[in-house]
């Protein structure tokens, strides 16, 4: 669930579908759809406040999580020309999509991708090289977790990456 201009969106767990509220949850009604029927259901939505950013898996060969925005609350939907490309047998979707510091990051568990210009043009950041599982957010800091339970930090939202033990025995 995210916060958009005051309204609530969610994604509808194990559909294709993302639904948003205007009066606290009390009703929904479903966005604008920009997905396909080969669209996973792993749908990732994030917000700045008042550009909405969604994230989900495309089936094609080979697999891509493709990244669409809405500046209308999403009536209407961009495609990002940035996917981003599961390598070939991994089945890894996007974890976690967040927004803070100026930046959305995009978690997936084979990698990582950052935004500075609220969502519309993405750069690739540092791999991950571990199976991630988490993503925490902070003033100025990005920390992940993985299923190894390791810790990674960045300072410069996600565009390279720490281990988080080898930052704590430095200090």
């Amino acid at each position: 669930v995210c916060v958009n201009n005051g309204k609530l969106f969610t994604n509808r767990n194990g559909y294709n579908e993302l639904y948003k509220s205007s009066d606290a949850g009390a009703t929904w009604s479903p966005c604008t759809s920009f997905y396909t029927s080969s669209t996973r259901n792993d749908i990732r939505i994030a917000s700045s406040g008042s550009r909405l950013v969604a994230a989900y898996v495309e089936h094609a060969t080979p697999l891509v999580i493709d990244i669409r925005y809405s500046d209308d609350d999403g009536s209407s939907w961009s495609a990002v020309v940035h996917s981003i490309t599961i390598a070939s047998g991994d089945t890894l979707l996007p974890n976690s999509l967040t927004y803070a510091d100026g930046a959305f990051i995009l978690v997936t568990a084979n990698g990582l991708n950052a935004s500075s210009t609220d969502g519309a043009s993405w750069a690739n950041g540092t791999t991950i090289p571990k199976i991630v599982t988490s993503l925490a957010r902070g003033i100025g800091k990005v920390v992940v977790g993985t299923e190894e339970a390791n810790l990674y930090e960045s300072t410069d939202n996600g565009a390279s990456f720490k281990n988080a033990a080898i930052i704590a025995a430095q200090i």
